[in-house]
């Protein structure tokens, strides 16, 4: 499938498992109507999440200093990042 949905600017999106059908969000916007979103759209948001936490939280503390070099920066961050998300989200 291959839709282009309005929001608040254009959304192009190419899907192979959803459809074009219009689900309910069960949110209502300022006039009071019911706020419906596609199907595709709903899944992307729900599955996106988790990644968006993890990248909030990992940059609230970085160990990176511009004195060291590129593979020890890659190093820390890797290391470092992912046990400051693992020990904040427990």
């Amino acid at each position: 499938m291959v839709m282009k949905w309005r929001d608040k600017r254009d959304v192009l999106m190419l899907a192979t498992r959803h459809t074009d059908t219009m689900e309910n969000t069960g949110k209502a916007n300022r006039k009071g109507e019911q706020v419906s979103k596609p199907q595709a759209v709903l899944f992307y948001n729900v599955a996106k999440q988790g990644i968006d936490v993890s990248d909030q939280l990992a940059s609230y503390h970085t160990a990176v200093r511009k004195s060291i070099r590129w593979y020890h920066k890659v190093a820390v961050e890797l290391l470092l990042g992912a046990s400051v998300v693992n020990y904040a989200v427990q």
